[in-house]
Order: C-alpha cells, then structure tokens, then sequence
C-alpha cells in the first residue's frame, strides 16, 4: 500500500482482498507509523525514505 500510495495509484491496487478488515488495518498502521499522513492517505518523507534503496542497494 505505501508503494502504491508514493506512486499515486489507489491504495489497494492489485492487493489481494482475503478479509474486509485487511486494507483498513494496514492504512491505520502506516498513519500510526507516520509512513501516511492526512485524510487523503499521503506518503510522507518517512514513508519514501522507508521504501527508498539505502546506499549499499543503490
């Protein structure tokens, strides 16, 4: 979802929907985490820094 979200697509694109509560859960976890911010589910610096390649990747 945060990789979604830091490309602009919907947030549940192309995840699997096993359980209604699934999706709800993840996006209040990543606000918790401050990887999200706002009602409109925007990534935040930590959220790209999160998925962004750490210099030994790079």
């Amino acid at each position: 979802m945060l990789a979604n979200a830091i490309a602009g697509r919907p947030l549940e694109h192309g995840i699997p929907r096993p359980q209604a509560s699934g999706p709800f859960s993840t996006v209040q976890a990543l606000h918790r985490k401050g990887m999200l911010a706002g009602i409109d589910h925007q990534p935040t610096a930590a959220g790209r820094a999160a998925l962004s390649p750490s210099p030994e990747q790079a």
